[in-house]
Parts: C-alpha cells; sequence; structure tokens
C-alpha cells in the first residue's frame, strides 16, 4: 500500500494492549473494496508489545509503524495524524473491525460533497455483552442534522470510526491529549463549534466490539470525562441560549447515569447505604419507577437484592448507564 504516490486515505490505529485483536481487525482494513490507503498503527506503551511484533509479523512493508510511551489514545492518534499522507483520515480502534466496503461507501459520499468534513456510519455490535447483535445507532441514535445542540443533547451521537478530511481535523487543533478518555467527544463538539459539517448514514459498514476489559467499558470514568469535557466547553466557548441551555441537561444526565454506575459499583462492595444514596441521586433525574423498587428492596433484602442483580447483571442499569466511547 506504499508508493512515492500519496494515498487517497491514511487509517489511523491506536493500540494498548490488543495484539490478540489486531490481525483481525488489519483482515478487514487489507480487504478493502477501496485500494488508495495507507495504514498508520501507533503503539501507545502496550505492555504486551513483544506480542504485537509478533501479530504485526505478516503485514511488513504493508504498514507505518509508530511507537511511543503510554499517553493515550488522543496523543497516539495525533501522532498517527501527524505522519499521515492522505487528504482524509480514517479511525478505527485496534479490535473493530470494518466491513469490506466500507471506505467505498464512506469516500463515495464524501468525494461528491466536498462540503462534508466528517462522514460517520452505522455499526454492528458484536463481543461480550447484551448489545450484540444490534446497530450502534439502535442504541445512540442520529437524527436530524448534526449541530453541537444535537450531540449535546444526544440526538445526534458520533462514534469514533469516521472518516474525516484531515485538514478539518489539523484546523480545529487535532485531539486534546489531556483527555484519556472522551477525547472524540470533545474534538467533534469543539469542531462543530468551528463550523465543521458532520454527515452520517445508517449502513452497518463496522463490527464495533464489546469486550469488558476495553477503555470504553469502565462506565464510571466515561461519564467523568464526558463531565470534564462538557466543563471545558462551558469554559471555553462562546455558546448560544440553547446549546446552553443543552449543555446544562447534558451535565444533568452525565452526573444522574454517574451516580447510578456508583450504586452499582456500592453494591457490589456490599456498602448498602452507599448504593441507596447514589440510586435516589441518580432518580432525581430519571424518575423511573424500576429504580424506587430497587431502593425499596435495598432496604429490605440487600442481601437477596444484590444477588439478583448479579445474576441479571444488565436488567436495571444497562440503558441508562450506556456510555458513548
Amino acid at each position: 500500500m506504499h508508493s512515492d504516490r500519496c494515498p487517497k486515505v491514511s487509517v489511523i490505529i491506536p493500540v494498548h494492549n490488543t495484539s490478540g485483536y489486531i490481525g483481525q481487525t488489519l483482515d478487514s482494513i487489507f480487504a478493502q473494496t477501496y485500494p488508495d490507503f495507507e495504514v498508520i498503527l501507533i503503539n501507545d506503551g502496550s505492555t504486551d508489545t513483544p506480542e504485537l511484533i509478533a501479530a504485526l509479523e505478516p503485514y511488513q512493508g504493508r504498514i507505518v509503524y509508530l511507537e511511543q510511551e503510554n499517553r493515550g489514545p488522543a496523543a497516539a492518534r495525533n501522532a498517527g495524524i501527524r505522519v499521515a499522507r492522505g487528504e482524509y483520515v480514517a479511525f478505527l480502534d485496534s479490535d473493530d473491525l470494518w466491513e469490506p466496503d466500507y471506505l467505498a461507501e464512506q469516500m463515495s459520499i464524501l468525494e461528491k460533497d466536498p462540503r462534508i468534513d466528517v462522514l460517520y456510519p452505522n455499526a454492528r455490535i458484536f463481543g461480550d455483552g447484551a448489545e450484540a447483535g444490534r446497530t450502534a445507532m439502535e442504541l445512540s441514535p442520529s437524527e436530524g442534522p448534526v449541530t453541537l445542540e444535537r450531540v449535546l443533547d444526544e440526538r445526534c451521537n458520533i462514534p469514533i470510526y469516521v472518516t474525516a478530511r484531515r485538514h478539518a481535523v489539523v484546523r480545529a487543533g487535532l485531539f486534546d491529549e489531556a483527555f484519556l478518555r472522551a477525547e472524540d467527544y470533545e474534538l467533534w463538539v469543539r469542531m462543530l463549534k468551528t463550523g465543521a459539517r458532520f454527515e452520517y448514514h445508517a449502513q452497518p459498514l463496522v463490527r464495533y466490539r464489546v469486550r469488558p476489559d476495553s477503555l470504553s467499558s469502565n462506565t464510571g470514568r466515561q461519564f467523568r470525562a464526558g463531565l470534564q469535557v462538557l466543563d471545558k466547553v462551558e469554559r471555553t466557548m462562546a455558546l448560544t441560549p440553547p446549546e446552553r441551555d443543552a449543555l446544562r441537561e447534558a451535565r444533568r444526565r452525565f452526573t444522574a447515569r454517574l451516580h447510578l454506575t456508583e450504586a452499582k459499583e456500592a453494591l457490589f462492595r456490599g456498602d448498602t447505604t452507599q448504593a441507596i444514596e447514589r440510586l435516589r441521586d441518580s432518580n432525581r433525574y430519571f424518575r423511573r419507577h424500576k429504580l424506587s423498587l430497587v431502593i425499596l428492596l435495598l432496604r429490605l433484602a440487600p442481601g437477596l437484592t444484590r444477588r439478583a442483580y448479579e445474576l441479571r447483571d444488565r436488567l436495571v442499569f444497562a440503558s441508562m448507564t450506556h456510555a458513548r466511547s
């Protein structure tokens, strides 16, 4: 895939301790029907680097390999963007997969409309979890035009697996490396506020893997990072009144989800008092009869409630603690 001629697309993959998955990910890229791309893989301080190097051996000569100390996915993606030669950048996590026509479909839309800066498709979820088999847009829809207000109120949910014009990402200042989580959310919000145009379509061109040890699996940290993004937005951006209202509501929603996650953690620790307190905090926002019932059951039979939850891990919490990334 390398030559003196610049490729149209630079595929950027940060890798951290995913040597067991990277072969599948690369195979899905090299199976693309659209051939004009380069692959840039950034080893972000993996502790399994020997295994990673062994897994990459079949792809030597077909990828650009970078290595850095562990600084997080934002820094890794920025490193890839800086050496990218393509007019477009396509982001892919190291355990996810592309369908064979991902690039062909994405580039067909982008090349027809030069006004689009960022384009994202749908994804099919697979791996561990109750959502396997469903699509990302079933769980996190996108409806109507992508605006800052719609992203803040979650009418539009932008994933990481986008294809973007490289100059638009560079113009926005790249990813903020201070964020170890929710770094994509922060960049999309910043790009939207500075006038970038986002579009999407519902074709599932990505296979999004859910696994218990991924960065995004720690929902508590995800919600805390989301709140930090909102703090930065409020501190640094001149928001319109509707945007400011949407930000306030987003902060209430993220906080309620965080409290719900903290209630689950307290329940597993056997701290019934803390679990009830956090559930009450969360239900001031959600106002769900189901949560009120759980609070009552925790008062009456905390041990039984805990065992019931362990058997049905997602019955009460999953839909309301869904993390974007």
